[in-house]
């Protein structure tokens, strides 16, 4: 079975530079070593996470597209596929290669989830990279993220995190942000050692995550 998604090459670009640095380094976890795609309904979600730091990028349509779809898929699409860092550096590779108004050029995703799964991507006037994916349930790291409201009451004062950990954060908001003043957004949560989020002013659609170090 597959499931076929459609989006600008540029949105493709910036979820994967937004994701790919939190991915793994360890190919001895060739689950972790890789960036998750899942479409749910209304909802895309590019995603990463090494254990220690994690990172989404989210697209959204119908009711949940303020300004307008972001992708188009068939209604009631549901499909999810865990692409090697190796390879998605490639897709981005070429996603890169497409400047200014080429950049909002649309890019087709087919996702296979038959054994062994996959995926391909059409760049419109341009190659298609088919890539296979890699096996096994990815971990549910969307539920990761604390609650908006209990950030908002958040009072902790101090917090130490790791900075190879950090380091993932300012690459992806570096590749996010066309102004190098733009603000990186930080919340905290109180509830003992948990972890602490980092946004963009410039892109709504990308969330980082990392965990504390223990005092």
């Amino acid at each position: 079975m597959s499931t076929t998604i459609t989006t600008s090459i540029d949105r493709l670009r910036r979820a994967l530079e937004g994701t790919i640095p939190f991915a793994s380094s360890d190919t001895t976890l060739p689950l972790l070593n890789a960036v998750h795609v899942k479409v749910e309904g209304e909802r895309l979600q590019v995603a990463a996470t090494d254990r220690y730091a994690a990172a989404t990028y989210r697209l959204h349509r119908g009711a949940r597209a303020e300004d307008g779809d972001e992708f188009l898929a068939d209604d009631g699409a549901a499909a999810e596929v865990a692409i090697a860092v190796q390879d998605a550096k490639a897709i981005l590779r070429t996603a890169k290669t497409y400047k200014r108004r080429a950049a909002h050029q649309e890019v087709m995703v087919t996702i296979d989830e038959d054994r062994p799964g996959g995926a391909t991507f059409d760049f419109l006037d341009g190659p298609t990279v088919a890539v296979t994916g890699v096996e096994g349930d990815y971990p549910p790291i969307a539920r990761l993220f604390p609650a908006g409201e209990r950030l908002a009451e958040s009072t902790q004062s101090e917090v130490i995190f790791n900075a190879t950990f950090a380091a993932k954060v300012h690459k992806a908001a570096h590749a996010l942000t066309a102004n190098r003043h733009t603000g990186v957004h930080l919340r905290l949560n109180t509830d003992g050692v948990k972890p602490a989020v980092f946004d963009v002013e410039e892109d709504e659609h990308w969330r980082g995550l990392l965990m504390p170090m223990r005092g």
